[in-house]
């Protein structure tokens, strides 16, 4: 299994905690390599990278969950070491804002804000309903190449619907059972993974790769699925750059 889906980084952090919402408490860990198979057209994966991001910004407030995470990817990152430094921007009694940069070597990869919050009482948003598709077992497998985009490996990837990529349809959007055949990962940073494992929306009205900066997605699991690593992914674009999507359960 690659080490980078099993590593659990021993942390150099400042576990005391932060007394005063105005203090800021930073931290810096080395992350190793991205094994390459999680690699994707010419780097690591970016929702692989969002979710090491993610962790090492969790250790600053375990005692919450992870409710949103904003990232951007600057530079695609090749197969040297990472090192993820995080800062405790506002913490409160319920809720933490962190800003976290990830770099390599001397080039800044991604930087990410998440926030953190607990349980409490107040009014409830909805969940978006799943568009109405058959189970996962009853849709047929899809094979992208391995040689294309290596970290399709780790995943078990079942189109929901009639919509292929790359398949000239009539409208951008695509839908698909996703599950990770290796779960290493928390639940949060298993929706950043599937998140960012689907081709762009654009992909499913055309026949030709396109760039496609933005997209709307969203992620659903069913409240009785048995395997909390299976998720129904569903795009929908193109939009604006910097579309965001909630990584709550």
């Amino acid at each position: 299994m690659p080490a980078v889906t099993t590593h659990r980084p021993m942390l150099c952090v400042n576990t005391d905690p932060v007394s005063n919402s105005d203090e800021r408490a930073d931290s810096e860990v080395e992350l190793p390599p991205v094994d390459r198979t999680w690699w994707s057209w010419s780097g690591a994966h970016g929702g692989l990278l969002a979710a090491l991001l993610l962790r090492h910004a969790w250790t600053h407030a375990p005692e919450l969950r992870p409710r949103s995470l904003y990232t951007s990817l600057l530079v695609p990152a090749d197969a040297r070491p990472l090192r993820s430094l995080t800062e405790v921007m506002r913490r409160g009694g319920l809720s933490a804002v962190t800003r976290s940069l990830l770099y390599q070597g001397e080039a800044l990869v991604m930087m990410g804000t998440a926030l953190l919050a607990g349980e409490q009482d107040g009014p409830v948003m909805q969940a978006c309903p799943a568009p109405p598709v058959p189970p996962a077992e009853e849709c047929p497998p899809e094979h992208p190449p391995v040689e294309v985009v290596p970290f399709v490996q780790h995943l078990d990837i079942r189109m929901a619907g009639d919509a292929r990529p790359l398949g000239g349809g009539t409208e951008p959007v695509l839908t698909a059972w996703l599950r990770l055949k290796e779960p290493a990962f928390s639940p949060a940073e298993t929706a950043l993974v599937l998140l960012d494992s689907m081709p762009p929306a654009l992909h499913a009205a055309t026949t030709d790769p396109a760039v496609a900066p933005g997209r709307h997605s969203a992620r659903h699991r069913p409240a009785d699925a048995p395997d909390p690593h299976t998720s129904l992914i569903d795009l929908s674009g193109p939009l604006a750059p910097g579309c965001s999507t909630s990584i709550g359960p």
